[in-house]
């Protein structure tokens, strides 16, 4: 026998895979990690499989099904992360590269929706700055703007943690480390023309 062709898988049958599926919600972490193992081994085609279990009324279920589905939007955002760095020179465009950065580790999020975001705090501001001041006072108003008005805070307290780097958590939470909160503050004055690096 043709060794290539063993080792081609044979496609599951619906009642097969619902069976496998069930499984998922087994208590039992050895049966769990079997299943998973196997559904894995289908590659990507079982995200589809999955899709339905995702609202299941069964909470273990539910989430297992959920983090097999994120294993794999999770590698599909990794690659688009890399070929971005890969294909970028120095002059990158760095709020594509931070939101692809935030979607290796929360491949379900919407991008558009935080460029929205960023939009509506640049629309915001737009109304609070006057054009004929001085660059300091322009500063003041953004800095009135993003740290008082929308109450973003250096998470001094838990300085380390994951989320101060990843630019959907910051803007959710309005909490960040220095570099992410200067991301921020970046990203709303270039889209008000204020010449900052």
């Amino acid at each position: 026998m043709n060794l290539s062709l063993a080792k081609i898988k044979a496609p599951l049958t619906e009642s097969q895979r619902t069976a496998l599926i069930s499984l998922l919600g087994d208590p039992d972490p050895a049966i769990y990690q079997t299943v998973r193992e196997k559904l894995l081994s289908y590659g990507s085609s079982v995200v589809l499989w999955l899709q339905p279990y995702l609202l299941s009324s069964e909470p273990l279920l539910r989430r297992r099904a959920r983090a097999i589905v994120d294993h794999f939007g999770r590698q599909n955002t990794d690659t688009q992360f890399l070929s971005f760095c890969l294909k970028q020179g120095e002059d990158f465009d760095i709020e594509q590269g931070v939101l692809l950065l935030a979607q290796t580790q929360y491949p379900n999020i919407n991008l558009s929706a935080y460029t929205a975001l960023l939009d509506s705090f640049a629309t915001d501001l737009r109304v609070q700055i006057d054009p004929d001041a001085e660059a300091e006072q322009i500063l003041a108003t953004v800095n009135d703007y993003l740290f008082q008005q929308l109450g973003f805070w250096g998470n001094e307290e838990n300085y380390y943690q994951p989320e101060n780097s990843y630019i959907n958590c910051v803007l959710d939470r309005r909490t960040g480390n220095p570099i992410s909160l200067s991301l921020v503050y970046l990203f709303v004055a270039r889209r008000l023309k204020l010449p900052m690096t």
